[in-house]
């Protein structure tokens, strides 16, 4: 469901925000789908979740072997499919050289001051600070102390809201303890406490100064894309769609969605990282260049459709051996 959000984000709103020229506006639904991008605060929520699964007893050799055959064989062959898309149908709207590509193999291309050849990549960069964190943690043998790390990491993202944002500190908190997303990312880790544990004082507060914190966070970055695209957003919508987002995860952790454990979500959800990898550079050139505007939401469709079958190919055979491939060499 997130993951769709972002690609109707992308296709049905972004793309006509950006390129006015282009023949498919979605007005029917655009005034919906421009919430989608809140979709990327779901996969925050999860990261922090799944964390707990993936952690346990491991040592940092481990956990560092875990995030490269995971984020990598999926990053690699949707990047590279962009880039050879770009090439070969891409009437230069887009651009990639050999340089910016070889830089973005690494996933640290922002630290390196190449740009992204495809803009869907930020969030990776967040993820990344996030595992870093994490491995820190784990380096240290700190897991032990966890909720202590949270609270002050919380303390810290509360900080960062009342500061000068132009202040050195409030750009060093944000910058080396992803302040801006934080809650989201604790927010998750509560909730495995909530799944494992049950539910207590401590977790309800945590979460609601979590939320407080992430509509705060929300609200104000709805500042920067109003001047983007010079649209209003609700701010009420919001702050209940990211209710839902915990709701959601609340439900979660206190097993009452356990009805819906089936191996065909499991599929759904191993195919949502390489559609988000690949859904939207290409997208917007199959969009903009060769789709015709007279059955716009046939091609929507079946563009989505499209991306979701590479998707389910990549996930299939593509990831899941190369991962295991890089497991087995990385020992």
């Amino acid at each position: 469901m997130a993951a769709l959000a972002v690609v109707l984000f992308h296709y049905s709103f972004r793309l006509y925000q950006i390129s006015p020229s282009s023949r498919f506006h979605f007005n029917e639904i655009d005034g919906v789908t421009k919430y989608g991008y809140l979709g990327v605060d779901f996969f925050f929520v999860i990261s922090g979740f799944v964390f707990f699964m993936t952690i346990k007893h491991q040592n940092i050799n481990k956990f560092i072997r875990s995030r490269i055959s995971r984020l990598y064989p999926a990053y690699w062959l949707s990047l590279t499919a962009t880039a050879i898309f770009i090439l070969a149908f891409s009437n230069s709207n887009y651009v990639v050289s050999l340089t910016q590509y070889l830089g973005n193999l690494t996933m640290f291309q922002n630290y390196m001051g190449i740009k992204s050849i495809d803009g869907v990549y930020w969030s990776l960069f967040i993820e990344m600070k996030f595992y870093i964190l994490i491995g820190l943690i784990v380096f240290f043998k700190q897991l032990k102390n966890i909720k202590i790390v949270i609270n002050f990491w919380l303390l810290f993202s509360v900080i960062f809201t009342v500061l000068d944002k132009e202040e050195f500190i409030a750009r060093f908190l944000n910058f080396a303890l992803i302040t801006n997303y934080s809650p989201l990312f604790i927010a998750g880790m509560i909730y495995y406490f909530i799944y494992s544990q049950g539910l207590n004082i401590y977790n309800i507060i945590v979460l609601l100064v979590c939320y407080v914190l992430s509509v705060t966070n929300a609200v104000n970055y709805v500042t920067e894309l109003e001047k983007w695209y010079s649209v209003e957003f609700n701010l009420a919508i919001i702050a209940t769609i990211i209710g839902t987002a915990y709701l959601l995860f609340y439900l979660l952790s206190t097993h009452k969605l356990n009805e819906f454990n089936s191996k065909y979500f499991l599929v759904l959800g191993a195919m949502t990282y390489p559609l988000y990898l690949l859904h939207q550079v290409i997208g917007y050139i199959l969009i903009k260049e060769y789709f015709s505007a007279d059955y716009k939401y046939v091609f929507l469709f079946l563009l989505i459709g499209l991306m979701i079958l590479v998707s389910y190919m990549i996930s299939k055979y593509w990831e899941k051996p190369l991962s295991k491939i890089i497991r087995e060499k990385y020992n």
